[in-house]
């Protein structure tokens, strides 16, 4: 099984076919442009063949889908933009989801990776005190008659208990460690983890509201591409189907349609636009300009899942910051009011 392109490649495939279609220049020749772009990448060859397969008359969306290395979905909403004469603006629309699915993967790894090795460190640094620097201090407050007591003794004392379980703590560490690395770095082992999130955190919060956005995005790109209004409910549906609510606001809103409900108001009725959205989806209806409505209220929606996904990030990290810093604090300061108490001894 050929290994599936990234968001980023799709992303860039659709736009400059759609450039070449805008251009005049057909799909075979397009094809021939990318593939001598690529000719020294594993994409030269994928494209070599796609190649072939326009110059025995098949249309874009047969070569795509023959490639292998597209989702199904890519080629359906191709088809549908060959059948209505819109090929151009459903490349364009499957461009703008994948670019839009590519900024989105970055921000939620940044937001789940960086808080996570932050808690990592802080958990290091607290445990080296705890076990290095406290016995020190230790020995040090002995010869000079005195002992750690009190808050300090404590600590001492839980510094003890964690170098005995040294061993399991590196352990775990390491453990953490790799799979950090792995998340970073694997492509299908985060995926693994991010369909995981998604099918038990997908409805809530920030991601939510994330996969919310994804939803309207397919919605629109499915509009884009010729679909009808139920249509485009289906398909944001099933690609929505790794997020159990998401998924079922998508159907609860064509069964809504099917009762006759405009989609403004089945859109807000099921969850998938605000009100103030909805509005905007209805004035765009009533003006003729619905696709480009749902298109525009994407954006917007996009972009207020970005700045909220930054807002939570730039929450989540100072406050680790700080509680690092405040821990780091409160056992030095258990460590040196008892020297204080021994200054006057000492001079």
């Amino acid at each position: 099984m050929k290994e599936q392109l990234t968001n980023e490649e799709i992303r860039d495939f659709c736009q400059r076919m759609a450039m070449f279609l805008h251009g005049g220049i057909d799909v075979g020749e397009g094809l021939a442009l990318l593939a001598e772009e690529e000719e020294s990448s594993p994409l030269g060859c994928v494209f070599a063949d796609m190649v072939k397969g326009a110059d025995m008359g098949k249309p874009l969306s047969a070569c795509v889908a023959e490639s292998g290395v597209f989702p199904s979905y890519v080629a359906g909403m191709l088809k549908a933009g060959e059948k209505t004469g819109r090929s151009e603006e459903a490349l364009e629309a499957v461009g703008d989801y994948f670019h839009s699915r590519f900024v989105m993967e970055r921000r939620l790894t940044t937001a789940l990776l960086h808080p996570a090795v932050l808690m990592l460190i802080m958990m290091a640094v607290v445990v080296i005190l705890l076990t290095k620097v406290l016995p020190v201090f230790d020995q040090v407050y002995g010869q000079l008659g005195s002992r750690l007591e009190g808050a300090a003794g404590g600590l001492l004392a839980l510094g003890r208990v964690l170098e005995r379980c040294m061993p399991l703590f590196c352990a775990a560490a390491g453990i953490a460690a790799l799979f950090l690395f792995l998340f970073s770095s694997g492509k299908k082992f985060r995926k693994s983890i991010e369909k995981e999130w998604k099918k038990r955190f997908g409805g809530k919060g920030v991601f939510g509201e994330a996969s919310r956005v994804a939803a309207v995005q397919v919605l629109s790109m499915a509009m884009g591409s010729g679909f009808s209004v139920e249509e485009a409910l289906l398909f944001a549906e099933e690609l929505s189907e790794d997020v159990p609510a998401i998924s079922q606001s998508c159907r609860s809103c064509a069964e809504e349609i099917e009762k006759g409900t405009p989609l403004d108001e089945a859109a807000w009725k099921c969850g998938l636009l605000t009100r103030t959205d909805s509005r905007m989806l209805a004035a765009g209806i009533r003006s003729g300009s619905g696709e480009k409505a749902i298109y525009e209220i994407a954006q917007r929606m996009q972009e207020e899942s970005n700045y909220a996904m930054e807002e939570l990030a730039g929450r989540i990290e100072p406050s680790l910051i700080l509680a690092l810093s405040v821990l780091t604090g409160l056992i030095l300061l258990t460590v040196m009011l008892p020297l204080l108490q021994l200054l006057p001894v000492l001079s």
